[in-house]
C-alpha cells in the first residue's frame, strides 16, 4: 500500500471513529469525570484547526469559534487567530444567520450600551414587559412579512432573557430590583426623578 493510500485509508479510519464517538456523545449530554469528579455537558463536535508551525500540546489553549451561517465549530491557535486573517465585526451590527452565534453578539451589544447596572437595576415586573415587547415585536413583524425584523427581534429577546438570568443570579439582595449595596452609585436622575442608573446625575446626560 503506498503512502497516499495509507493516509486515506487513515482518515477513513478517523472520520469512522469520530462519527462513533459523536453519536455516543451527542450535544446537550452530560458526563463526570471518573477521575476529578467534575461534570461535563458536550457543546459540539469541533473542527480543529492546525497550522503550520503550530504543534498542539497537553494544556494548550485555542480560540473557539462558531460559523454564523453554518453553526459548525472551529477552534484555532490564539496566534494563528489574530495573525490578519480575521477582522472583528461591531456587536452593533445585527445577526439573524446563527441563533446562538446572534443571541451572543446581541448579548454583548445590549451589555456595551446599558451596562451590568442599569440592569440590575430593573425589577422582575420591568423584566418582563421588556421581554413580552420585544416578543411583541418579533410577532408583529412576523404578521407583516418583515422576516428580517422578526428574526432579529427574536434574537433581542432572547439576549435580554440572558441579561435577566445574570441579574437574578448576581442580586444578593433578594428583592428582585437590584438592591445591592455596590449599585449606591445609581443616584437619583435630576431630570426624571428616577434611579440615574447610568451614574451621570446630569440631565444632559439623560434620554
Amino acid at each position: 500500500m503506498d503512502t497516499v493510500k495509507t493516509i486515506q485509508h487513515y482518515a477513513n479510519e478517523m472520520r469512522e471513529l469520530m462519527g462513533a464517538i459523536i453519536s455516543r456523545s451527542p450535544a446537550g449530554s452530560h458526563w463526570k469525570h471518573e477521575t476529578r469528579g467534575g461534570s461535563y455537558r458536550v457543546v459540539a463536535p469541533v473542527d480543529l484547526q492546525i497550522d503550520e508551525g503550530v504543534t498542539p500540546r497537553d494544556g494548550d489553549t485555542f480560540v473557539l469559534y462558531q460559523g454564523d451561517g453554518t453553526g459548525i465549530y472551529h477552534a484555532r491557535h490564539p496566534d494563528k487567530f489574530v495573525d490578519g486573517r480575521f477582522t472583528k465585526i461591531g456587536t452593533d451590527k445585527p445577526l439573524t444567520d446563527n441563533f446562538l452565534s446572534a443571541v451572543s453578539a446581541e448579548y454583548d451589544h445590549q451589555k456595551e450600551r446599558w451596562g451590568s447596572a442599569h440592569d440590575r437595576s430593573k425589577s422582575a415586573e420591568s423584566w418582563l414587559f421588556l421581554i413580552g415587547y420585544l416578543a411583541g415585536k418579533a410577532c408583529r413583524s412576523a404578521i407583516v412579512g418583515d422576516k428580517e425584523k422578526a428574526l432579529h427581534h427574536c434574537v433581542s429577546a432572547a439576549a435580554a432573557l440572558m441579561q435577566w438570568f445574570d441579574a437574578i443570579k448576581a442580586d444578593t439582595s433578594g428583592s428582585g430590583s437590584g438592591e445591592d449595596a455596590d449599585l449606591q452609585f445609581a443616584v437619583t436622575c435630576p431630570a426624571t426623578g428616577l434611579p440615574c442608573v447610568r451614574g451621570c446625575a446630569a440631565a444632559s446626560n439623560c434620554g
